[in-house]
């Protein structure tokens, strides 16, 4: 069995640039993914925002930082591409750490200790293949093992707050035939 992680990160080097060109062209066009997140801060957050951490896990360039940074203490960006991770942003209150999906936990647990994880349109690029074929059942457990250790990296008061309503990246197998298949494949997890 085959898991996309080390192609993620080839596959994310990749298409880095052409992703935030993107976003740059239509700044606006993703804002209604925020409303979960902001949803969600507002009514989970006991303590002084000002005195907690961040951790946007599979940040990519950071399109999630960017739109709430200045509300907490620190951000940590961890993406499994260092080419996604140069477009995060840069200050004295953000970090970008690369980290394979295996030891995102062991991160979050042992160095960032984060408040707060915080995930927007990741997991949808979270999954499992053998020949260009995608394991929807092997996919889910995969997404689930992520999130589960997650949580458990998370303090008593800490928050988590995940968003992600698409189908798994198609581009690897745009020359196979599971692509309709994989259009049509809507599961929530």
């Amino acid at each position: 069995m085959a898991v996309s992680v080390k192609f993620t990160e080839a596959h994310f080097d990749a298409k880095a640039a052409r992703y935030q060109a993107a976003l740059r062209s239509a700044p606006h066009s993703r804002n209604f993914e925020l409303l979960p997140f902001l949803i969600a801060l507002n009514d989970g957050i006991q303590n002084n925002p000002k005195n907690l951490t961040v951790a946007d896990l599979l940040c990519g360039g950071g399109y999630l930082t960017r739109a709430i940074r200045g509300l907490f203490r620190r951000y940590f960006g961890v993406d499994v591409s260092g080419e996604m991770l140069s477009y995060y942003p840069v200050g004295a209150d953000v970090d970008r750490i690369k980290s394979p999906l295996g030891e995102q936990s062991a991160t979050l647990t042992n160095e960032l200790k984060p408040d707060i994880i915080l995930s927007l349109a990741g997991l949808h690029h979270v999954y499992e293949f053998v020949d260009g074929e995608v394991l929807h059942s092997e996919s889910e457990s995969l997404q689930e093992s992520l999130i589960l250790g997650w949580a458990e990296s998370l303090p008593p008061h800490g928050v988590m707050v995940i968003a992600d309503v698409t189908s798994p990246d198609v581009s690897p197998f745009a020359d196979t035939d599971d692509v309709n298949e994989l259009k049509n494949f809507n599961e929530s997890i």
